[in-house]
């Protein structure tokens, strides 16, 4: 609830139809909403622990503050990311109630209003359910440390040792986005994050080298895809396997490290062969000549070997992150650039 709230905050409605004052005031009505539905839950969370699903009864509160807390999880999704994920979002909600009418093997019993708020909003098969409870106390602190390890000077690091180890050799310009991609990944967790700190960087420079635009939006996005599986910073189903399995979370990194490592092989010989083939993809020398030194930044991987010592100590990932968070901003205060 709070995350909402904060969401409409720093994601105002943007519409020319209603003009700014609309805007603010539907704003003002959502986000009043949202602090309602914090209230609703934090005065019900006694009697939502205790009831028991499908038999105690779900009153009409119960109702509106489920349907407003869905109706605002909608409109933040549209914000967030489009039309696109939102009509798929209400497809599956519509089939929910309309699934007994449906012929074939689409056809189901369907659910009525009181059952479907029940499960999505007061059960922990719902949103409120393991996924939001997996965010709220790990994904959270991974990316407050991907955040601040990147405004250090991290990700800029990254990118500049893939281009060093590839740039000069053949199809130099993607393979230093498989490189850079795979080592901002096991930070970052998301391929989304991924792309935003090395795509702006790697795209052009294959543009420059002759990749066409689709060719090389193709390449970043598939290497910025893997590093949801480059260890020690996984995507968010990593710590949903170690919280089902009741497992720690070190162990499913290190078991992730194997198809990491050969998802990353099998992209950087793709690559290759089809630079070999095409003759594009070779970087020029003064491309990777003004690069800053590495050396000279060697010691902002410290955040990083933090991160992974404390994990394989066998502290939580939790406490992992905000260690590994803490020497960030450490080395931050402490160094000449980029200095927080």
């Amino acid at each position: 609830i709070l995350a909402l709230v904060l969401f409409l905050l720093w994601n105002p409605l943007k519409s020319r139809r209603l003009g700014p004052v609309c805007g603010v005031l539907i704003d003002s009505v959502l986000t009043a909403a949202a602090c309602a539905g914090g209230a609703y839950y934090l005065l019900s969370s006694t009697r939502l622990t205790e009831r028991m699903e499908g038999i105690d009864p779900v009153g009409v509160v119960d109702l509106c503050f489920g349907i407003l807390l869905l109706t605002l999880l909608l409109e933040a999704v549209r914000r967030a990311v489009g039309w696109s994920l939102l009509l798929v979002l209400l497809l599956f909600l519509g089939y929910a109630f309309v699934g007994q009418w449906i012929p074939g093997w689409l056809s189901f019993s369907g659910f009525n209003l009181s059952q479907a708020v029940e499960i999505l909003t007061m059960s922990l098969n719902g949103i409120l359910g393991i996924t939001t409870q997996t965010s709220l106390q790990f994904v959270f602190y991974f990316i407050v440390f991907g955040t601040v390890y990147s405004s250090i000077g991290g990700s800029q690091l990254f990118i500049d040792i893939g281009l060093r180890l590839s740039g000069r050799h053949c199809a130099g310009a993607a393979k230093a986005a498989v490189v850079s991609s795979s080592l901002m990944g096991s930070i970052s967790g998301s391929a989304i994050a991924n792309v935003a700190a090395t795509g702006v960087f790697t795209i052009p420079l294959m543009r420059k080298a002759g990749y066409s635009r689709e060719q090389a939006a193709a390449i970043e996005a598939i290497s910025s895809t893997g590093g949801q599986l480059m260890p020690p910073i996984m995507g968010v189903a990593a710590f949903l396997l170690a919280e089902m399995l009741q497992i720690d979370y070190a162990s499913v990194a290190l078991a992730g490290l194997i198809p990491a490592l050969a998802f990353y092989t099998t992209i950087f010989v793709q690559v290759d062969l089809h630079a070999r083939k095409t003759g594009v993809g070779t970087v020029q020398d003064e491309t990777t000549g003004t690069q800053p030194p590495i050396l000279g930044r060697v010691y902002l991987l410290t955040p990083a070997a933090v991160l992974v010592l404390v994990l394989l100590s066998g502290y939580s990932a939790t406490y992992a992150a905000t260690v590994a968070t803490a020497a960030c901003i450490v080395i931050g205060l402490a160094q000449p650039i980029n200095r927080l």
